[in-house]
């Protein structure tokens, strides 16, 4: 009898399976999560059917099919985090209660001979600096209005003070608490309200990324200065008691700066170190704050003679709700409930551009990182009415989508250019102008695992 029974239960719940997927339409808060498109059904023929393709595909739909795929994540996770159970091959290995991590040698450490700044040492930009581009030539945005119209932005920018966005539902952006313990480490190191990618990186791969933006730089010796940039990630200003479980980004960093020659280090590990007590990367995701990229912006502008526009010459904006990639990676209750805030930033005084900079909800961007420039795509071209003649050419990985609207004041084109995507000469984009900067930016994961040197190869 009892086998019978176990039988039954067995079939039944294969059967209310079958009818979550045949009648229940699909969780499509899929798409946000995971941040990913629903797989389609698969064509089916005979090429299909014979190499496996066909059930491979089929097998992805199948499961992207699920009703409430979102909630059976989340309670399963739950339930992992309440008894402490470790999957094996899961993307996140538990840390036990009795397990220590002490200060020590990282693997990839070596000693790298820096150029002398200390970290921290890049001043924090100040309210009052002047207002403009290279050389102070091309005049300063007028002061802002101190009396505001009735629904626009106060006049308090900082983060935390209060200030309400056309898109704020919110009284301060959540902040972490930094005393916590982690509770999670694997791929990402896991406290109950932020997560981290852990950081590796291979010396190798570092040396020949650095090769490579050196040979922009002779490329285009006597035509553009060329820069590089490498931000750091929110992983390498954790607790000191944590900082063992990654590689020192500080070294590979340098390990790519202690060898150019003709192209110019900006050092945006200093100025966000400097800051990295502030809300300058999201809790949820892997990528910066547009406050974040404010301060490589800042950086950048140091290294290149070009006066900043500060920040105090902007209004701040919130979206708030937002749960990004590594919430997919590891989703949890206590995130879910205190999801991060996009904050944007508009000049007081606009620009006219011919393309968006910032996509708001409505227009395309909605709660997600793709507000900025509307995400990567390979070419995308700016025009402003700045009308100083200069050429700023960017390739970049996603960091550079935060970034890329700080540089709008200073520069008349803009040439946003994603390696992954594009195909064609660069080099022979920049010759196409004069008084050209060329800024190769790639945050710290992409120099230490070589992921993008012959992208960047094929397009010089």
């Amino acid at each position: 009898m009892k086998e019978k029974f176990n039988i039954i239960l067995f079939c039944a719940l294969l059967l209310a399976l079958g009818v979550l997927i045949v009648f229940v339409p699909a969780d499509e808060r899929v798409e946000e999560l995971e941040h990913r498109k629903l797989n389609k059904l698969p064509a089916l023929n005979l090429q299909t059917a014979l190499n496996g393709e066909f059930s491979k595909q089929f097998e992805g739909f199948i499961t992207d099919q699920v009703g409430y795929r979102t909630d059976l994540i989340m309670f399963s996770k739950n339930i992992e985090n309440a008894y402490g159970v470790e999957i094996k091959d899961a993307p996140v290995v538990v840390i036990t209660g009795d397990r220590q991590v002490n200060p020590g040698e990282r693997p990839n450490e070596q000693p790298v001979q820096w150029d002398g700044r200390d970290p921290g040492a890049l001043s924090t930009p100040a309210a009052n600096e002047a207002v403009g581009s290279k050389d102070d030539d091309s005049g300063e945005l007028a002061e802002s209005d101190d009396d505001a119209e009735p629904g626009e932005p106060e006049e308090d920018d900082e983060l935390g003070s209060g200030q309400s966005g056309l898109y704020d539902s919110q009284d301060d952006i959540y902040t972490p608490m930094r005393d916590v313990e982690p509770i999670q480490a694997g791929p990402v190191l896991a406290f109950s309200d932020r997560l981290m990618e852990l950081y590796g990186y291979l010396s190798s791969a570092c040396i020949r990324y650095a090769e490579v933006v050196e040979s922009y730089a002779k490329a285009l010796e006597g035509k553009a200065r060329v820069f590089s940039i490498i931000p750091p990630t929110a992983i390498e200003f954790v607790d000191d008691r944590y900082k063992t479980l990654s590689d020192s980004e500080y070294n590979a960093i340098q390990i790519v700066y202690s060898r150019l020659e003709l192209a110019i280090p900006v050092d945006s590990y200093s100025v966000m170190q400097a800051h990295s007590d502030e809300y300058i990367y999201f809790r949820t995701d892997h990528h910066w704050t547009a406050l974040g990229a404010y301060y490589t912006y800042y950086a950048y502008c140091t290294a290149a003679g070009i006066t900043p526009v500060t920040i105090d010459n902007y209004d701040s904006y919130r979206i708030p709700g937002f749960l990004g990639y590594l919430y997919s990676v590891h989703p949890t209750a206590e995130l879910k409930n205190n999801p991060d805030t996009i904050v944007y930033y508009e000049l007081k005084e606009p620009l006219e551009t011919s393309n968006k900079l910032i996509y708001k909800p409505g227009e395309g961007g909605g709660t997600t990182y793709s507000i900025f420039i509307g995400g990567d795509r390979d070419k995308y071209e700016i025009k402003t009415s700045v009308g100083n003649g200069r050429t700023c050419i960017i390739l970049k990985d996603s960091y550079g989508n935060a970034f890329v609207p700080w540089l709008a004041p200073n520069y008349e084109t803009i040439i946003v250019i994603d390696p992954r995507h594009f195909s064609g000469s660069t080099v022979n984009i920049a010759l196409q102008y004069d008084d050209v900067d060329f800024i190769i930016m790639n945050n710290v994961f992409i120099p230490g695992s070589g992921g993008m040197n012959s992208a960047l190869e094929k397009i010089r």
